[in-house]
Protein backbone atom coordinates (compact mmCIF):
# COMPACT_ATOMS: atom_id res chain seq x y z
CA UNK A 1 0.00 0.00 0.00
CA UNK A 2 1.29 3.44 -0.96
CA UNK A 3 1.35 5.69 2.09
CA UNK A 4 0.35 9.35 1.78
CA UNK A 5 -1.12 8.60 -1.63
CA UNK A 6 -4.76 9.41 -2.42
CA UNK A 7 -6.61 8.35 -5.54
CA UNK A 8 -9.68 10.36 -6.48
CA UNK A 9 -12.09 8.84 -8.99
CA UNK A 10 -14.40 11.29 -10.75
CA UNK A 11 -16.21 11.77 -14.03
CA UNK A 12 -15.33 15.49 -14.11
CA UNK A 13 -12.51 17.88 -13.29
CA UNK A 14 -12.40 21.68 -13.53
CA UNK A 15 -10.69 22.90 -16.68
CA UNK A 16 -10.66 19.42 -18.21
CA UNK A 17 -14.24 18.10 -18.37
CA UNK A 18 -16.99 20.01 -16.59
CA UNK A 19 -20.64 19.35 -15.83
CA UNK A 20 -21.60 20.30 -12.27
CA UNK A 21 -20.28 20.94 -8.79
CA UNK A 22 -18.38 17.63 -8.71
CA UNK A 23 -15.68 19.21 -10.85
CA UNK A 24 -15.03 21.96 -8.28
CA UNK A 25 -14.79 19.60 -5.33
CA UNK A 26 -12.58 17.10 -7.15
CA UNK A 27 -10.18 19.79 -8.33
CA UNK A 28 -9.93 21.85 -5.16
CA UNK A 29 -9.62 18.79 -2.94
CA UNK A 30 -6.91 17.28 -5.13
CA UNK A 31 -4.87 20.48 -5.38
CA UNK A 32 -5.06 21.18 -1.65
CA UNK A 33 -4.11 17.62 -0.74
CA UNK A 34 -1.00 18.10 -2.89
CA UNK A 35 -0.21 21.26 -0.92
CA UNK A 36 -0.41 19.15 2.25
CA UNK A 37 2.25 16.77 0.95
CA UNK A 38 0.10 14.00 -0.52
CA UNK A 39 0.65 12.37 -3.86
CA UNK A 40 -2.70 12.60 -5.63
CA UNK A 41 -3.88 10.74 -8.72
CA UNK A 42 -7.22 11.66 -10.28
CA UNK A 43 -8.84 9.09 -12.57
CA UNK A 44 -11.17 10.51 -15.20
CA UNK A 45 -12.31 9.26 -18.62
CA UNK A 46 -11.00 11.04 -21.69
CA UNK A 47 -13.95 12.41 -23.65
CA UNK A 48 -14.35 14.14 -27.00
CA UNK A 49 -14.98 17.30 -24.95
CA UNK A 50 -11.80 16.92 -22.85
CA UNK A 51 -9.83 20.17 -22.69
CA UNK A 52 -6.08 19.52 -22.67
CA UNK A 53 -4.91 23.14 -22.77
CA UNK A 54 -3.92 23.33 -19.10
CA UNK A 55 -2.20 19.95 -18.99
CA UNK A 56 1.52 19.34 -18.79
CA UNK A 57 3.41 16.22 -19.92
CA UNK A 58 0.39 14.54 -21.51
CA UNK A 59 1.58 11.05 -22.49
CA UNK A 60 -0.31 8.00 -23.72
CA UNK A 61 0.73 4.78 -22.04
CA UNK A 62 1.89 2.12 -24.46
CA UNK A 63 2.08 -0.48 -21.70
CA UNK A 64 -1.28 -0.28 -19.93
CA UNK A 65 -3.88 -2.09 -22.01
CA UNK A 66 -6.43 -4.37 -20.43
CA UNK A 67 -9.64 -6.13 -21.44
CA UNK A 68 -12.55 -5.51 -19.06
CA UNK A 69 -15.85 -7.44 -19.09
CA UNK A 70 -19.02 -5.34 -19.00
CA UNK A 71 -22.41 -6.90 -19.88
CA UNK A 72 -21.86 -9.53 -22.59
CA UNK A 73 -18.81 -7.81 -24.09
CA UNK A 74 -15.21 -7.04 -23.30
CA UNK A 75 -13.70 -3.59 -23.70
CA UNK A 76 -9.98 -2.98 -24.11
CA UNK A 77 -9.02 0.21 -22.30
CA UNK A 78 -5.77 2.12 -22.22
CA UNK A 79 -4.58 5.12 -20.26
CA UNK A 80 -2.86 8.45 -20.65
CA UNK A 81 -1.24 10.54 -17.96
CA UNK A 82 -0.66 14.27 -17.48
CA UNK A 83 0.12 16.78 -14.74
CA UNK A 84 -1.97 19.75 -13.69
CA UNK A 85 -1.03 21.98 -10.74
CA UNK A 86 0.85 19.16 -9.04
CA UNK A 87 -1.95 16.60 -9.50
CA UNK A 88 -1.39 13.56 -11.72
CA UNK A 89 -4.36 13.11 -14.03
CA UNK A 90 -4.88 9.56 -15.30
CA UNK A 91 -7.18 9.42 -18.31
CA UNK A 92 -9.08 6.20 -18.97
CA UNK A 93 -9.30 5.80 -22.74
CA UNK A 94 -11.79 3.87 -24.85
CA UNK A 95 -13.98 4.75 -27.84
CA UNK A 96 -17.14 4.80 -25.69
CA UNK A 97 -15.65 7.75 -23.77
CA UNK A 98 -13.80 9.39 -26.66
CA UNK A 99 -17.03 9.80 -28.67
CA UNK A 100 -18.83 11.72 -25.90
CA UNK A 101 -19.30 15.47 -26.38
CA UNK A 102 -20.29 16.00 -22.74
CA UNK A 103 -19.78 14.24 -19.42
CA UNK A 104 -23.21 12.77 -18.66
CA UNK A 105 -25.76 13.88 -21.26
CA UNK A 106 -26.29 14.26 -24.99
CA UNK A 107 -25.62 17.64 -26.57
CA UNK A 108 -27.25 19.66 -29.31
CA UNK A 109 -24.58 18.30 -31.66
CA UNK A 110 -25.42 14.70 -30.71
CA UNK A 111 -29.11 15.31 -31.31
CA UNK A 112 -28.41 16.78 -34.75
CA UNK A 113 -26.31 13.75 -35.69
CA UNK A 114 -28.71 11.14 -34.29
CA UNK A 115 -32.39 11.89 -33.47
CA UNK A 116 -32.37 9.01 -30.95
CA UNK A 117 -30.03 11.11 -28.76
CA UNK A 118 -32.12 13.75 -26.99
CA UNK A 119 -30.25 16.87 -25.86
CA UNK A 120 -30.05 17.01 -22.08
CA UNK A 121 -30.88 13.34 -21.47
CA UNK A 122 -28.40 10.81 -20.08
CA UNK A 123 -26.35 8.50 -22.25
CA UNK A 124 -27.99 5.23 -23.28
CA UNK A 125 -24.74 3.41 -22.48
CA UNK A 126 -24.24 5.12 -19.09
CA UNK A 127 -23.88 1.82 -17.20
CA UNK A 128 -21.09 0.74 -19.54
CA UNK A 129 -19.26 4.04 -19.07
CA UNK A 130 -19.53 3.89 -15.28
CA UNK A 131 -18.42 0.29 -14.83
CA UNK A 132 -15.64 0.51 -17.38
CA UNK A 133 -14.27 3.61 -15.66
CA UNK A 134 -14.36 2.05 -12.19
CA UNK A 135 -12.90 -1.33 -13.10
CA UNK A 136 -10.17 0.39 -15.13
CA UNK A 137 -8.99 2.16 -11.96
CA UNK A 138 -8.60 -1.19 -10.21
CA UNK A 139 -6.86 -2.67 -13.24
CA UNK A 140 -4.45 0.27 -13.15
CA UNK A 141 -3.68 -0.64 -9.54
CA UNK A 142 -3.07 -4.25 -10.53
CA UNK A 143 -0.85 -3.23 -13.41
CA UNK A 144 1.31 -1.09 -11.11
CA UNK A 145 1.06 -3.62 -8.25
CA UNK A 146 0.20 -0.86 -5.82
CA UNK A 147 -2.92 0.52 -4.20
CA UNK A 148 -3.08 3.83 -2.28
CA UNK A 149 -4.06 4.24 1.34
CA UNK A 150 -7.34 5.91 0.26
CA UNK A 151 -9.52 5.70 -2.85
CA UNK A 152 -12.05 8.52 -2.80
CA UNK A 153 -15.00 8.07 -5.18
CA UNK A 154 -17.05 11.04 -6.30
CA UNK A 155 -20.83 10.54 -6.63
CA UNK A 156 -23.01 7.69 -7.87
CA UNK A 157 -21.19 7.14 -11.17
CA UNK A 158 -18.17 5.88 -9.20
CA UNK A 159 -19.92 4.45 -6.11
CA UNK A 160 -19.54 0.77 -7.09
CA UNK A 161 -15.74 0.86 -7.13
CA UNK A 162 -15.43 -0.19 -3.48
CA UNK A 163 -17.82 -3.07 -4.13
CA UNK A 164 -15.71 -4.34 -7.02
CA UNK A 165 -12.54 -3.97 -4.92
CA UNK A 166 -13.95 -6.11 -2.11
CA UNK A 167 -15.97 -8.68 -4.07
CA UNK A 168 -13.99 -9.42 -7.25
CA UNK A 169 -11.25 -11.90 -6.45
CA UNK A 170 -8.59 -10.40 -8.74
CA UNK A 171 -8.72 -7.12 -6.79
CA UNK A 172 -9.27 -8.31 -3.20
CA UNK A 173 -5.73 -8.98 -2.06
CA UNK A 174 -4.22 -5.81 -3.49
CA UNK A 175 -6.96 -3.59 -2.06
CA UNK A 176 -7.40 -5.20 1.36
CA UNK A 177 -5.58 -2.41 3.24
CA UNK A 178 -7.01 0.45 1.19
CA UNK A 179 -9.69 2.61 2.74
CA UNK A 180 -12.62 3.71 0.58
CA UNK A 181 -14.69 6.87 0.78
CA UNK A 182 -17.70 7.60 -1.41
CA UNK A 183 -18.97 11.17 -1.47
CA UNK A 184 -22.65 11.74 -2.25
CA UNK A 185 -22.88 14.97 -4.21
CA UNK A 186 -26.55 14.54 -5.06
CA UNK A 187 -28.92 11.75 -4.03
CA UNK A 188 -31.97 13.37 -5.59
CA UNK A 189 -34.18 11.64 -8.17
CA UNK A 190 -32.36 11.28 -11.47
CA UNK A 191 -28.85 11.30 -9.99
CA UNK A 192 -28.53 7.73 -8.69
CA UNK A 193 -27.14 5.86 -11.73
CA UNK A 194 -29.19 2.93 -10.43
CA UNK A 195 -30.02 -0.34 -12.15
CA UNK A 196 -33.69 -1.02 -12.78
CA UNK A 197 -33.53 -4.62 -11.51
CA UNK A 198 -31.29 -7.29 -10.05
CA UNK A 199 -31.02 -8.90 -13.46
CA UNK A 200 -29.86 -5.67 -15.08
CA UNK A 201 -27.33 -5.06 -12.31
CA UNK A 202 -25.96 -8.62 -12.60
CA UNK A 203 -25.77 -8.33 -16.40
CA UNK A 204 -23.60 -5.21 -16.29
CA UNK A 205 -21.56 -5.72 -13.10
CA UNK A 206 -21.02 -9.53 -13.13
CA UNK A 207 -21.66 -9.48 -9.37
CA UNK A 208 -23.78 -12.16 -7.70
CA UNK A 209 -27.39 -11.61 -6.68
CA UNK A 210 -26.46 -12.11 -3.03
CA UNK A 211 -24.12 -9.12 -3.23
CA UNK A 212 -26.45 -6.96 -5.28
CA UNK A 213 -29.46 -7.60 -3.02
CA UNK A 214 -27.79 -5.47 -0.36
CA UNK A 215 -28.33 -2.49 -2.65
CA UNK A 216 -32.02 -3.06 -3.30
CA UNK A 217 -34.40 -0.11 -3.01
CA UNK A 218 -37.66 -1.59 -4.16
CA UNK A 219 -36.82 -3.24 -7.48
CA UNK A 220 -33.84 -0.97 -8.11
CA UNK A 221 -30.20 -1.67 -7.24
CA UNK A 222 -28.71 1.55 -5.84
CA UNK A 223 -24.93 2.20 -6.04
CA UNK A 224 -24.96 4.54 -3.02
CA UNK A 225 -26.74 1.98 -0.87
CA UNK A 226 -24.49 -0.86 -2.01
CA UNK A 227 -21.41 1.29 -1.39
CA UNK A 228 -22.46 1.84 2.24
CA UNK A 229 -21.50 -1.80 2.98
CA UNK A 230 -17.97 -1.44 1.56
CA UNK A 231 -17.08 2.23 1.88
CA UNK A 232 -17.45 5.13 4.28
CA UNK A 233 -19.93 7.73 3.05
CA UNK A 234 -19.72 11.49 3.12
CA UNK A 235 -21.71 14.29 1.62
CA UNK A 236 -21.13 17.93 0.84
CA UNK A 237 -22.72 19.70 3.79
CA UNK A 238 -23.78 18.76 7.34
CA UNK A 239 -27.35 19.90 6.59
CA UNK A 240 -27.61 17.52 3.63
CA UNK A 241 -26.20 14.68 5.73
CA UNK A 242 -29.02 15.24 8.23
CA UNK A 243 -31.59 15.32 5.43
CA UNK A 244 -30.32 12.09 3.88
CA UNK A 245 -30.60 10.28 7.22
CA UNK A 246 -34.13 11.51 7.88
CA UNK A 247 -36.56 8.68 6.94
CA UNK A 248 -39.19 11.31 6.07
CA UNK A 249 -36.95 13.19 3.65
CA UNK A 250 -38.84 13.34 0.32
CA UNK A 251 -36.00 14.05 -2.14
CA UNK A 252 -33.77 10.95 -2.03
CA UNK A 253 -36.02 8.68 -4.13
CA UNK A 254 -36.34 6.17 -1.29
CA UNK A 255 -32.72 6.06 -0.07
CA UNK A 256 -33.18 8.01 3.18
CA UNK A 257 -35.47 5.46 4.90
CA UNK A 258 -33.01 2.69 4.02
CA UNK A 259 -29.99 4.68 5.24
CA UNK A 260 -31.85 5.33 8.51
CA UNK A 261 -33.01 1.70 8.83
CA UNK A 262 -29.44 0.41 8.44
CA UNK A 263 -27.94 3.06 10.74
CA UNK A 264 -25.63 4.25 7.97
CA UNK A 265 -23.31 7.07 8.99
CA UNK A 266 -22.87 9.89 6.49
CA UNK A 267 -20.22 12.48 7.30
CA UNK A 268 -21.19 15.99 6.25
CA UNK A 269 -18.18 18.01 5.11
CA UNK A 270 -19.13 21.37 3.67
CA UNK A 271 -17.62 22.22 0.30
CA UNK A 272 -15.22 25.10 0.25
CA UNK A 273 -14.45 27.45 -2.60
CA UNK A 274 -11.24 28.86 -4.03
CA UNK A 275 -11.92 32.58 -3.65
CA UNK A 276 -8.89 33.51 -5.72
CA UNK A 277 -10.28 31.64 -8.75
CA UNK A 278 -13.26 34.02 -8.78
CA UNK A 279 -11.73 37.15 -7.22
CA UNK A 280 -13.34 40.10 -9.06
CA UNK A 281 -10.22 42.18 -8.46
CA UNK A 282 -8.34 39.85 -10.83
CA UNK A 283 -9.98 39.69 -14.27
CA UNK A 284 -7.64 36.95 -15.48
CA UNK A 285 -9.11 34.66 -12.81
CA UNK A 286 -12.69 35.92 -12.61
CA UNK A 287 -13.24 35.91 -16.42
CA UNK A 288 -14.95 39.30 -15.97
CA UNK A 289 -14.31 42.28 -18.21
CA UNK A 290 -13.88 44.75 -15.33
CA UNK A 291 -12.38 44.53 -11.86
CA UNK A 292 -14.09 45.58 -8.63
CA UNK A 293 -13.63 44.94 -4.90
CA UNK A 294 -16.68 43.93 -2.84
CA UNK A 295 -14.47 43.50 0.24
CA UNK A 296 -14.08 47.27 0.29
CA UNK A 297 -17.52 48.05 -1.10
CA UNK A 298 -16.01 49.34 -4.36
CA UNK A 299 -18.48 48.27 -7.05
CA UNK A 300 -17.93 50.69 -9.93
CA UNK A 301 -16.51 47.90 -12.12
CA UNK A 302 -19.55 45.72 -11.37
CA UNK A 303 -21.89 48.26 -12.91
CA UNK A 304 -19.60 48.68 -15.91
CA UNK A 305 -19.97 44.92 -16.43
CA UNK A 306 -23.74 45.40 -16.37
CA UNK A 307 -23.56 48.17 -18.96
CA UNK A 308 -21.44 46.00 -21.25
CA UNK A 309 -23.77 43.03 -20.82
CA UNK A 310 -26.81 45.13 -21.65
CA UNK A 311 -25.08 46.30 -24.82
CA UNK A 312 -24.45 42.69 -25.81
CA UNK A 313 -28.07 41.79 -25.12
CA UNK A 314 -29.26 44.75 -27.20
CA UNK A 315 -27.22 43.47 -30.16
CA UNK A 316 -28.32 39.87 -29.56
CA UNK A 317 -26.19 37.12 -28.04
CA UNK A 318 -25.49 34.01 -30.08
CA UNK A 319 -22.56 31.72 -29.30
CA UNK A 320 -21.44 28.53 -31.03
CA UNK A 321 -17.93 27.64 -29.87
CA UNK A 322 -16.92 24.03 -29.35
CA UNK A 323 -19.20 22.51 -26.72
CA UNK A 324 -20.42 25.98 -25.67
CA UNK A 325 -23.57 27.40 -27.19
CA UNK A 326 -25.89 30.23 -26.14
CA UNK A 327 -29.12 31.40 -27.75
CA UNK A 328 -30.92 34.57 -26.62
CA UNK A 329 -34.64 34.93 -26.01
CA UNK A 330 -36.09 38.27 -24.93
CA UNK A 331 -34.52 41.66 -24.32
CA UNK A 332 -33.73 44.25 -21.66
CA UNK A 333 -34.89 47.84 -22.10
CA UNK A 334 -34.21 50.04 -19.05
CA UNK A 335 -37.04 52.55 -18.64
CA UNK A 336 -36.78 53.37 -14.91
CA UNK A 337 -34.29 54.85 -12.47
CA UNK A 338 -32.57 52.47 -10.04
CA UNK A 339 -33.36 49.22 -11.85
CA UNK A 340 -32.97 46.04 -9.79
CA UNK A 341 -31.49 43.00 -11.52
CA UNK A 342 -32.15 39.41 -10.51
CA UNK A 343 -30.24 36.54 -12.07
CA UNK A 344 -30.32 32.78 -12.15
CA UNK A 345 -27.39 30.78 -13.46
CA UNK A 346 -27.39 26.99 -13.51
CA UNK A 347 -29.12 23.94 -14.83
CA UNK A 348 -32.70 24.44 -16.00
CA UNK A 349 -34.10 21.47 -14.10
CA UNK A 350 -36.88 20.73 -11.63
CA UNK A 351 -34.48 20.31 -8.70
CA UNK A 352 -33.32 23.91 -9.03
CA UNK A 353 -36.87 25.26 -8.77
CA UNK A 354 -37.05 26.68 -12.29
CA UNK A 355 -40.82 26.13 -12.39
CA UNK A 356 -41.12 28.12 -9.14
CA UNK A 357 -39.00 30.86 -10.68
CA UNK A 358 -41.22 30.86 -13.76
CA UNK A 359 -44.27 31.39 -11.52
CA UNK A 360 -42.59 34.12 -9.45
CA UNK A 361 -41.24 36.26 -12.30
CA UNK A 362 -44.64 37.50 -13.60
CA UNK A 363 -45.75 38.32 -10.04
CA UNK A 364 -42.65 40.44 -9.45
CA UNK A 365 -42.59 42.12 -12.86
CA UNK A 366 -46.24 43.16 -12.66
CA UNK A 367 -45.90 44.49 -9.09
CA UNK A 368 -42.64 46.42 -9.42
CA UNK A 369 -41.46 48.27 -12.53
CA UNK A 370 -37.88 48.34 -11.20
CA UNK A 371 -37.40 44.59 -11.59
CA UNK A 372 -35.48 42.90 -14.41
CA UNK A 373 -34.49 39.25 -14.75
CA UNK A 374 -31.69 37.40 -16.53
CA UNK A 375 -31.62 33.59 -16.63
CA UNK A 376 -28.81 31.58 -18.19
CA UNK A 377 -28.57 27.80 -18.42
CA UNK A 378 -29.88 24.71 -20.15
CA UNK A 379 -31.61 21.50 -19.15
CA UNK A 380 -35.13 20.10 -19.36
CA UNK A 381 -36.77 21.22 -22.62
CA UNK A 382 -40.19 21.76 -21.02
CA UNK A 383 -38.69 24.14 -18.45
CA UNK A 384 -36.62 25.89 -21.11
CA UNK A 385 -39.88 26.44 -23.01
CA UNK A 386 -41.47 28.06 -19.94
CA UNK A 387 -38.67 30.59 -19.77
CA UNK A 388 -38.75 31.23 -23.50
CA UNK A 389 -42.47 31.98 -23.11
CA UNK A 390 -41.71 34.43 -20.27
CA UNK A 391 -39.17 36.22 -22.45
CA UNK A 392 -41.89 36.67 -25.08
CA UNK A 393 -44.46 37.71 -22.48
CA UNK A 394 -42.27 40.40 -20.91
CA UNK A 395 -40.21 42.04 -23.68
CA UNK A 396 -37.68 44.49 -22.29
CA UNK A 397 -37.92 43.01 -18.79
CA UNK A 398 -36.70 39.43 -19.08
CA UNK A 399 -33.92 37.66 -20.96
CA UNK A 400 -33.39 33.93 -21.12
CA UNK A 401 -30.01 32.81 -22.45
CA UNK A 402 -30.29 29.13 -23.27
CA UNK A 403 -26.95 27.35 -23.03
CA UNK A 404 -23.65 27.84 -21.30
CA UNK A 405 -20.46 29.77 -21.83
CA UNK A 406 -18.22 30.30 -18.84
CA UNK A 407 -17.35 33.98 -19.16
CA UNK A 408 -20.89 35.00 -20.12
CA UNK A 409 -22.39 33.03 -17.23
CA UNK A 410 -20.13 34.79 -14.76
CA UNK A 411 -20.86 38.12 -16.39
CA UNK A 412 -24.61 37.61 -15.94
CA UNK A 413 -24.10 36.81 -12.28
CA UNK A 414 -21.76 39.73 -11.63
CA UNK A 415 -24.12 42.14 -13.42
CA UNK A 416 -27.00 41.37 -11.06
CA UNK A 417 -27.94 42.79 -7.68
CA UNK A 418 -29.42 39.54 -6.42
CA UNK A 419 -28.93 35.86 -7.25
CA UNK A 420 -32.08 33.70 -7.10
CA UNK A 421 -31.74 30.10 -5.83
CA UNK A 422 -35.17 28.45 -5.51
CA UNK A 423 -33.93 24.87 -5.25
CA UNK A 424 -36.24 22.18 -3.86
CA UNK A 425 -33.13 20.42 -2.58
CA UNK A 426 -29.49 21.48 -2.67
CA UNK A 427 -26.74 19.30 -1.17
CA UNK A 428 -24.27 22.19 -0.86
CA UNK A 429 -24.54 24.88 -3.48
CA UNK A 430 -21.61 26.85 -4.84
CA UNK A 431 -23.59 29.49 -6.71
CA UNK A 432 -24.41 31.27 -3.45
CA UNK A 433 -20.68 31.49 -2.73
CA UNK A 434 -19.97 32.86 -6.21
CA UNK A 435 -22.82 35.35 -5.91
CA UNK A 436 -21.38 36.62 -2.62
CA UNK A 437 -17.92 36.95 -4.18
CA UNK A 438 -19.43 38.94 -7.08
CA UNK A 439 -21.51 41.21 -4.76
CA UNK A 440 -24.77 39.63 -5.92
CA UNK A 441 -26.56 38.70 -2.71
CA UNK A 442 -28.23 35.27 -2.81
CA UNK A 443 -31.95 34.83 -2.17
CA UNK A 444 -32.36 31.12 -1.50
CA UNK A 445 -34.82 28.48 -0.38
CA UNK A 446 -33.73 27.38 3.11
CA UNK A 447 -32.73 23.78 2.32
CA UNK A 448 -29.58 21.67 2.44
CA UNK A 449 -26.30 23.48 2.05
CA UNK A 450 -28.01 26.76 1.16
CA UNK A 451 -28.60 27.11 4.89
CA UNK A 452 -25.01 28.26 5.21
CA UNK A 453 -26.33 31.65 4.10
CA UNK A 454 -26.72 33.86 7.17
CA UNK A 455 -30.18 35.39 6.66
CA UNK A 456 -30.09 39.17 6.72
CA UNK A 457 -26.30 39.16 7.02
CA UNK A 458 -24.82 37.47 3.93
CA UNK A 459 -28.00 36.92 1.93
CA UNK A 460 -31.64 35.98 2.35
CA UNK A 461 -33.44 32.70 3.07
CA UNK A 462 -37.14 31.93 2.63
CA UNK A 463 -39.26 28.90 3.58
CA UNK A 464 -42.29 28.79 1.25
CA UNK A 465 -40.92 27.51 -2.05
CA UNK A 466 -43.89 28.45 -4.21
CA UNK A 467 -44.20 31.13 -6.86
CA UNK A 468 -45.91 33.39 -4.34
CA UNK A 469 -43.39 32.63 -1.58
CA UNK A 470 -40.43 33.35 -3.84
CA UNK A 471 -42.04 36.51 -5.23
CA UNK A 472 -42.52 37.83 -1.71
CA UNK A 473 -38.85 37.15 -0.92
CA UNK A 474 -37.73 38.97 -4.08
CA UNK A 475 -40.02 41.96 -3.44
CA UNK A 476 -38.76 42.13 0.15
CA UNK A 477 -35.17 42.31 -1.11
CA UNK A 478 -36.20 45.08 -3.51
CA UNK A 479 -37.75 46.99 -0.61
CA UNK A 480 -34.43 46.86 1.24
CA UNK A 481 -32.66 47.97 -1.95
CA UNK A 482 -34.88 51.07 -2.03
CA UNK A 483 -35.04 51.92 1.66
CA UNK A 484 -31.70 50.97 3.23
CA UNK A 485 -28.88 50.90 0.70
CA UNK A 486 -26.35 51.37 3.51
CA UNK A 487 -27.43 48.09 5.11
CA UNK A 488 -27.39 46.37 1.74
CA UNK A 489 -23.84 47.55 1.06
CA UNK A 490 -22.76 46.34 4.50
CA UNK A 491 -24.24 42.92 3.66
CA UNK A 492 -22.29 42.83 0.40
CA UNK A 493 -19.02 43.47 2.23
CA UNK A 494 -19.79 40.93 4.95
CA UNK A 495 -20.89 38.27 2.45
CA UNK A 496 -17.71 38.57 0.42
CA UNK A 497 -15.53 38.57 3.54
CA UNK A 498 -17.33 35.50 4.89
CA UNK A 499 -16.65 33.45 1.77
CA UNK A 500 -13.03 34.51 1.58
CA UNK A 501 -12.20 33.78 5.22
CA UNK A 502 -14.64 31.13 6.44
CA UNK A 503 -15.00 28.69 3.56
CA UNK A 504 -11.52 28.15 2.20
CA UNK A 505 -10.40 24.78 0.89
CA UNK A 506 -7.23 25.17 2.95
CA UNK A 507 -9.35 24.54 6.05
CA UNK A 508 -11.85 22.13 4.48
CA UNK A 509 -9.05 19.79 3.35
CA UNK A 510 -8.05 19.28 6.99
CA UNK A 511 -11.49 17.79 7.66
CA UNK A 512 -11.00 15.34 4.79
CA UNK A 513 -7.53 14.35 6.00
CA UNK A 514 -8.91 13.68 9.48
CA UNK A 515 -11.69 11.57 7.99
CA UNK A 516 -9.22 9.67 5.79
CA UNK A 517 -7.12 8.96 8.85
CA UNK A 518 -10.14 7.59 10.69
CA UNK A 519 -10.98 5.35 7.73
CA UNK A 520 -7.49 3.85 7.50
CA UNK A 521 -6.76 3.55 11.21
CA UNK A 522 -7.40 6.20 13.86
CA UNK A 523 -4.43 4.92 15.90
CA UNK A 524 -1.86 4.96 13.10
CA UNK A 525 0.21 7.81 11.74
CA UNK A 526 -0.20 6.67 8.15
CA UNK A 527 -1.44 10.00 6.82
CA UNK A 528 0.47 12.38 9.05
Amino acid sequence: MSEKQIWIVSREYAGIAEAGGVKNVTTSLAENLVKKGFKVLVFIPEYACTNKEGLENYTSSDRFSVSIPVNADKYTVSAAEADMHGVKIVFIRHAVFLEKNAVYTYTKKDEAQNPEFTRGLGFKDAHILNILHQKAVLEYALFHRACPCIIHCQDAATALLSVFAHEISRYKKLCKKTGFLTTIHNAGPGYHHHFSSLDEAAYYTKLSSDILKKGLCGERVEPFLLASFYSKLSTVSPWYAEELLDPQYPYSDGLSPLFAQQNVHIQGILNGIEYDKYDPKNTSQSCLSQSFNPLLGKLKGKYKIREALLEKIAKGISIEAGVDSVEQFGSIDITVENPVFFSYHGRIVWQKGLDVLAEAIPLVLTKNAQAYFITIGQGQPELEDKHIALANQFPGRYVYLRGYERALSRECLAASDFLVLPSFFEPCGLEDFIGQIFASLPIAHAVGGLQKIDHGETGFLYEDNTGQGLAEALLSAMHLFNTDRELLNAMIIKASYSVKHNYTWQSIVEEYIAFYQNIVNPQSKLLT
